[in-house]
């Protein structure tokens, strides 16, 4: 499966409504896509979220990248030294993990398509569904409820919260969802860096009357004394997310034991590899793990399903970015129905791309 072509392509997609979490506000999806054509016509498809914010990279700089110094490092590779070649990305181009993540999903979208199965069944097939939560972003407690209660209609079963900005807000907003709609729904909460450390000890001893599964990163990444005191002083289950970003965070994270669980995001980790090498590494540590995402399209959307449907020690899903988007340019992918993700059952990621009208 040599590859003989390399193209790739920016998009920007407005989103439907702003995403407005407690370190900003999103109003457009700025992306990547990148696809490996091999010598027999397959066409493998991998996206790059990059976020200046999370992994360092901005679409302009993934673009470049791609263009100068990987094209050149794949063409006439074959795809099925997938190890190899990643070890060869990653180490031209550290510290770019979204622009890695591109890379991989599209080497993994060659291999299923040539050994014509889902990627899930290269991965380790372990179920056809998951549920997956649908994220109830900042606003007031009537825009909360509103939002949850259109997931709810869509099937949701589990509602992620985020949190961070005012904790008084954040306790109204969570008991008021909890008034509206019972304990059946499961909440997770997500404070995205946003507490300092006395006010995510104080706030979090106070959502746990909430019955809240988990509660993401709340406290600065690289905090992790402040962490260590979070994660001592309260009852909610902590999950690792922007202080998760590598195999080797996940490692020191393990060791120090600062955590109950890890959030895998493939543009944090650099793709599917690295995502199930950190998953294989948590349930050595009995630490289950969530596979999340940002606004992405239904490219990586897709590939992450795969990767929740292959391994057991996945328990949780938060894979919503692509609801987010205005349009997409994926016409075919990961089914999310009555609160649920699949996949088509088709080889490699299962998905067809339809540019139209939202190329940039």
């Amino acid at each position: 499966m040599k590859i003989t072509n390399f193209e790739v392509f920016p998009i920007t997609i407005p989103l439907k409504t702003p995403f407005i979490i407690s370190s900003g506000t999103q109003n457009d999806y700025f992306g990547v896509l990148l696809k490996l054509t091999t010598e027999d016509g397959i066409d493998g498809w991998g996206e790059a979220a990059p976020s200046a914010r999370v992994t360092g990279e901005t679409p302009e700089s993934v673009q470049k990248v791609l263009n100068n110094k990987i094209k050149p490092l794949l063409l006439a590779r074959d795809a099925e030294e997938l190890e190899n070649i990643m070890e060869a990305v990653e180490e031209t181009i550290p510290n770019q993990p979204s622009t890695c993540c591109a890379v991989d999903i599209a080497l993994h979208d060659l291999l299923g398509k040539n050994a014509q199965v889902p990627i899930k069944n290269l991965l380790g097939g372990y179920r056809d569904s998951i549920p997956i939560s649908f994220t109830v972003v900042i606003g007031t407690v009537e825009e909360s409820i509103q939002s949850a209660q259109k997931y709810i209609d869509m099937g949701a079963k589990v509602l992620k919260v985020k949190l961070g900005v005012d904790p008084n807000e954040d306790l109204a907003r969570l008991k008021a969802l909890r008034e509206a709609f019972g304990y059946e729904i499961m909440i997770t909460a997500d404070a995205n860096q946003g507490y300092s450390v006395n006010q995510a000890i104080n706030t979090l001893n106070k959502i746990a009357r909430y019955d809240i599964e988990f509660v993401e990163q709340p406290v600065v990444a690289d905090n992790l004394e402040g962490l260590k005191k979070v994660h001592n002083a309260v009852d909610v289950p902590i999950m690792a997310d922007e202080c998760a970003c590598s195999v080797d965070d996940v490692k020191r994270l393990i060791k120090l034991e600062l955590v109950d669980m890890v959030n895998i995001k493939l543009m944090k980790c650099g793709g599917l590899r690295n995502a199930a090498q950190i998953s294989n590494l948590t349930e050595a540590a009995g630490i289950p793990c969530q596979i999340g995402c940002m606004i992405e399209t239904g490219v990586s959307i897709t590939a992450g399903t795969h990767l929740a449907l292959a391994l057991k020690n996945i328990k949780y899903a938060d894979l919503d970015g692509h609801i987010f988007l205005k349009h997409d340019v994926v016409t075919n992918h990961q089914i999310t129905k009555n609160g649920m993700n699949t996949i088509t059952g088709s080889p490699g990621l299962g998905i067809e791309i339809d540019f139209s009208n939202y190329m940039k």
